[in-house]
């Protein structure tokens, strides 16, 4: 693997900084050893046995790509959402005023 990473699917190393934010809920316990193989997406475990995947996507095929590496795996999609940039500036806002 080269030292320029790129996201899932993307073919196009160093495309992290364009694209949307994603959260991508799944019904599997993952530990953080999965980051790299997910395109270094954020995890998080939640209770119930469920897990959040939150990271850039450069384009639509990139989503796909991961949502089939996901299927491989037969882990269970609940959700998947675009964060709106708007919604992480106020949250980036809020924790720099506590």
């Amino acid at each position: 693997m080269s030292s320029t990473s790129s996201s899932p699917g993307s073919g196009n190393p160093g495309t992290e900084a364009r694209g949307d934010e994603y959260e991508i809920v799944v019904n599997c316990h993952l530990d953080d050893r999965w980051s790299e193989w997910f395109g270094h997406l954020a995890l998080t475990n939640l209770e119930k046995g469920n897990r959040i995947l939150t990271g850039r996507l450069p384009d639509q095929v990139a989503i796909h790509r991961l949502l089939a590496r996901i299927s491989d795996l037969n882990i269970t999609v609940i959700s998947v959402r675009r964060i709106d940039s708007c919604f992480l500036l106020g949250q980036a806002s809020q924790r720099d005023q506590r």
